[in-house]
């Protein structure tokens, strides 16, 4: 290993004058780290600084981290100066390293929220209006059904000048587990339900700012944390399975539960100025819920056609009927004021511009039916050595499906939805659908 200098590229002009760029020098630290710094400068008074190091370690993780920062001055007669920093920084671990933790990052941050300058005169991210940074720690337990998770993470765009910073959010899941599994003994149809109970959990918190990118070029970092916005969203899933006339028909019903908290809320007046609603944003605690019961009926039913010939043509067709009931009540208070266009009544929620957000709705009794067909075709081959026969798949789906609203109005029945697909060939597919009124 060699320390030494890296020649810079020449670059006889651009709009800052003549220049050297990216003149640096190696230093090659050791068998896990090795860092290069490189150094910018154009006749015009314009400059940078940038190091790029990268490390390793060998079934442990890897990563660069490339900082930089430059200056452009705009010479005779503003002669005004503009700093830029940008930071891009790429972490990821080896799975062998820890079986229970992981970390990882993807870090590309520019500090004015543009890649339109750049002392580069290649600048191969000329054209990315969009920037993506993120940082990401999660936690699994073997064995159980949890896991957990923490990211920060930054979205910059330089078209619509805005940044969205969150940080953090934090996660917890549960994936399905049957907690009467073990304590329910016996083989009988309510000992057999009882032991099937699944039940799902998922957690979030979030704390997330969204703000323009002004803010942050001035270094209004009061001003971000003013926008700053959280609130905490869980969900709860429990679920069987049941069957009748010899487990012909399954029977699956579920609950679920939905509980968003909120730390701001909205509340709109009437300008009389605009004629419009005016919206204010209030740092107040709020829940909203959503509730849902849902049963589920289906089966399959298998018909055979014979037809006449040689090869004993064989046509399968397999109907799968599937019948649910919903029922989603309203739980959430909202708000009816006179504050639109003329005064006209306005029915809102007031977490509508949450980070949770929460529209108004109405209660929901929906008997939801669908019916999928497949086509198989089957006859005698002699190139089929194992069973004797090739299957030919006709069509693959078709479908019929819907749903009626016992508690509205007029209506009720909701468009008849169809849909086809067919594969004549392995390398094509047709598709299409259609929707009946």
């Amino acid at each position: 290993r060699t320390s030494g200098v890296v020649f810079p590229q020449i670059v006889p002009t651009s709009q800052y004058g003549f220049g050297l760029q990216d003149l640096g020098y190696y230093i090659p630290v050791n068998d896990r780290f090795q860092t290069t710094i490189y150094g910018s400068i154009y006749s015009r008074g314009t400059w940078g600084l940038r190091n790029l190091s990268e490390y390793a370690k060998r079934y442990k993780f890897r990563g660069n981290l490339d900082i930089g920062f430059q200056q452009f001055r705009s010479g005779f007669p503003t002669n005004s100066n503009r700093n830029k920093f940008n930071i891009n920084w790429t972490h990821n671990q080896d799975r062998k390293s820890n079986p229970y933790w992981n970390f990882s990052s993807n870090v590309n941050f520019v500090s004015d929220n543009t890649t339109k300058n750049n002392l580069d005169p290649l600048n191969q991210t000329y054209f990315n209006n969009t920037l993506y940074s993120d940082i990401n720690l999660s936690r699994s337990f073997p064995g159980k059904p949890m896991s957990a998770g923490m990211k920060i993470s930054l979205r910059q765009n330089s078209i619509s000048k805005n940044i969205s910073l969150t940080s953090p959010s934090v996660n917890f899941n549960v994936t399905r587990f049957f907690p009467f599994k073990k304590a329910i003994k016996g083989s009988g149809g309510i000992a057999q339900v009882i032991s099937r109970i699944g039940v799902t959990y998922n957690f979030e918190g979030m704390n997330r700012s969204e703000f323009g990118d002004s803010l942050l070029t001035r270094g209004d970092f009061n001003g971000i944390g003013n926008q700053y916005m959280n609130g905490l969203n869980q969900n709860m899933t429990v679920q069987t399975t049941a069957g009748f006339f010899k487990n012909t028909w399954k029977f699956t019903p579920s609950v679920n539960y939905g509980n968003k908290m909120n730390f701001q809320q909205i509340r709109k007046s009437y300008d009389a100025i605009e004629n419009n609603s005016r919206i204010d944003t209030i740092k107040q605690f709020g829940m909203s819920h959503t509730l849902s019961f849902t049963a589920q009926l289906t089966t399959a039913i298998y018909s055979y056609y014979k037809f006449v010939g040689k090869k004993q043509p064989l046509l399968r067709h397999v109907l799968t009927p599937s019948f649910s009931f919903q029922y989603v009540p309203t739980l959430n208070k909202s708000f009816t004021d006179s504050v639109g266009v003329n005064m006209a009544p306005v029915t809102y929620s007031p977490f509508e511009r949450s980070v949770y957000s929460s529209g108004t709705s109405k209660d929901q009794a929906l008997i939801n039916f669908s019916f999928n067909n497949t086509f198989e075709f089957k006859r005698k081959s002699d190139k089929d050595t194992i069973t004797g026969f090739k299957k030919t798949r006709i069509i693959d789906a078709l479908t019929f499906s819907g749903n009626y609203d016992l508690l509205k109005d007029s209506m009720n029945l909701s468009d008849i939805r169809a849909n086809l697909r067919i594969t004549p060939a392995k390398w094509l597919s047709f598709v299409a659908s259609t929707n009946f009124s």
